[in-house]
């Protein structure tokens, strides 16, 4: 269903969840706090990606499957993502992420698998 502005999609997630937060942190995190009133389709690819991580992270998920969270994403917003992920491993989240972007996998990953020819195999994360 489509909402009408950037904060009432994330406003949806915390109403369909019954939290007790406020989307302000997770919005101020993704630097949607100037689009909170625009609409969401008015927005470009990066910043509907970012719109999308907010509603799906807000509150502090314990679980979080993401897939392909750096697509479209500039620096800042890939930097974003790690901090909120990051944060919520810390907070003992389990987080899966699949993508085909391995220098994004390996410098957030704990552990990073690849497949290749119809074989799992291990990566070493990279340094952040």
């Amino acid at each position: 269903m489509h909402q009408a502005t950037v904060r009432a999609k994330v406003e949806q997630t915390v109403r369909w969840l019954r939290l007790d937060c406020s989307p302000d942190p997770i919005m101020r995190d993704f630097g949607l706090s100037e689009l909170a009133r625009a609409d969401p389709r008015d927005l470009s690819t990066g910043q509907r990606q970012r719109a999308a991580l907010a509603a799906i992270l807000v509150g502090e998920p314990q679980m979080v499957f993401l897939d392909g969270p750096p697509r479209a994403a500039d620096q800042p917003s890939r930097c974003a993502l790690f901090t909120a992920i990051d944060r919520l491993a810390a907070g003992g989240a389990a987080i899966l992420i699949t993508t085909s972007d391995s220098e994004f996998a390996r410098q957030g990953g704990d552990s990073v698998l690849s497949t290749a020819g119809g074989k799992l195999s291990s990566l070493p994360p990279v340094a952040a």
